[in-house]
C-alpha cells in the first residue's frame, strides 16, 4: 500500500501582498506598486514591526524626518513626495483609517529644473561610441524623442515602416502617441528586425519563444506571437517569476544605462547626461529648426503646453544675445591708458 503523500502546501502570504493586489486593482503602475509598497512596509519596519493601526500622524512624521535628514544619503525632493504619497495610500487604500493631520498637503516643492541638452556634434559623438544594439537604440531615441523605458519596452507591432511611423502604447501617464519614423533609420531598423526573427524561432525551437503580454492580452492572441516579441530583446532567456516560463524578456534598463554612461564619457562630454538627454535634445533641435512648439508638444506626449515650453530657455540662446565682450574689446583698444597717462 503506498503512503498518500500530504498536499502541496500553499505559498506563504507575504508582507506587502496584500497593498500590491489592492494597487494592481486600482490601476497604478507596476513601479508605483513596487514602490509604495516598499516604502510602507520600511514604515512598519522603521517603528519595529508595530501594527500600523497603532500609529498615528506623529510616528509618520518621525518616520520621514528621519529619511530627510539622515546623515547619510538623505532622500530628495520628489523622493519626499513620493514617500508622503504613498504613506497616505497605506493608511487611506489599505488600512482605511485616519492617522490624523500629518501635513501631507505641505508637499515640498521640486528645484528649478533645465534640461541638459547636447549640441548635434556631441550627439554625433555619444552616437559613435556607442555599438550594436545600443548604437541603434540611441539614434532612435535621438530620432523619435523617446523615453529610456518607452525605447525598450518597444515591440514589433509598433513599428510601421511602409507608413514610416512608430507608435508608444501607455507611456508615461498612460499616454498613447504616434511618432514619425526617420526614413534614414528603416533600413537599419529592419536589418536588426530581422535578426531578432531569427532569435525569436530558436527560442520557439527551444519551447521557451513565450513573450510577456499586458493584462488579459496572452489568452487572446498568445503569448508566442512574434508581433508582440520586443524590439530590442535581452541577450539571455530568464525565469519569469510571475508566469513560470523561462522566456526572453527586453534588454534590461540598467545595462543600458551603464553602456550610455560608457559611451558619454569615451565621447568626453562632461554634463551630467544620460538617455533622457537625447530626448531633451530632439525637441531642443526641433525647436532651433523652425518646428512649431505645438507640434513638439505632440510628439513629446505631453499634456501641458507649459512642459514643452521648458525648452524655449535652452534653445540656442547664444543666437539670440551679442556677447558683450565684443564691444568691451572694441572699448579697450580705441582707449590708450599711456597715451592718457
Amino acid at each position: 500500500m503506498t503512503a498518500q503523500l500530504p498536499p502541496p502546501a500553499k505559498d506563504k502570504p507575504q508582507p506587502g501582498d496584500k497593498m500590491r493586489r489592492m494597487l494592481k486593482v486600482d490601476g497604478y503602475a507596476k513601479t508605483t506598486i513596487r514602490n509604495y509598497t516598499d516604502w510602507a512596509l520600511r514604515y512598519v519596519a522603521f517603528h519595529g514591526g508595530a501594527d500600523p493601526r497603532t500609529l498615528g500622524a506623529a510616528h509618520i512624521r518621525e518616520f520621514i524626518d528621519g529619511l530627510v535628514n539622515a546623515k547619510r544619503n538623505p532622500i530628495g525632493t520628489k523622493t519626499h513626495n513620493q514617500v508622503k504619497c504613498a504613506i497616505a495610500c497605506f493608511y487611506k487604500r489599505i488600512l482605511n483609517i485616519d492617522p490624523g493631520p500629518w501635513n501631507l498637503k505641505a508637499m515640498p516643492q521640486p528645484d528649478c529644473y533645465v534640461p541638459v541638452v547636447y549640441s548635434v556634434g556631441e550627439v554625433a559623438r555619444v552616437i559613435d561610441a556607442l555599438s550594436g544594439t545600443y548604437q541603434l537604440m540611441a539614434k532612435l531615441a535621438y530620432s523619435c524623442g523617446l523615453r529610456k523605458m518607452e525605447l525598450i519596452r518597444l515591440r514589433v507591432k509598433d513599428i510601421d515602416p511602409e507608413r514610416g511611423e512608430l507608435t508608444v502604447w501607455f507611456g508615461k501617464g498612460g499616454k498613447s502617441r504616434m511618432i514619425p519614423l526617420p526614413p534614414e533609420i528603416v533600413p537599419e531598423l529592419m536589418a536588426h528586425l530581422r535578426r531578432v526573427k531569427l532569435l525569436h524561432d530558436q527560442d520557439i525551437a527551444a519551447g521557451q519563444g513565450t513573450v510577456f503580454m499586458p493584462d488579459a492580452l496572452a489568452k487572446k492572441y498568445g503569448n508566442s506571437d512574434w508581433r508582440w516579441k520586443f524590439v530590442f530583446p535581452s541577450k539571455w532567456r530568464s525565469y519569469d517569476k510571475d508566469s513560470g516560463e523561462t522566456r526572453r524578456h527586453h534588454v534590461h534598463s540598467k545595462s543600458a544605462g551603464k553602456a550610455m554612461n560608457k559611451a558619454i564619457k569615451l565621447a568626453e562630454i562632461w554634463k551630467k547626461a544620460g538617455w533622457h538627454t537625447l530626448r531633451h535634445s530632439f525637441a531642443t533641435h526641433l525647436l532651433e529648426n523652425g518646428t512649431d512648439i505645438r507640434t513638439i508638444q505632440v510628439l513629446m506626449g505631453h499634456k501641458y503646453l507649459e512642459t514643452t515650453m521648458i525648452y524655449l530657455h535652452v534653445a540656442n540662446l547664444s543666437s539670440k544675445i551679442k556677447s558683450l565682450l565684443g564691444p568691451l574689446a572694441e572699448a579697450t583698444v580705441k582707449y590708450d591708458h599711456r597715451r592718457a597717462a
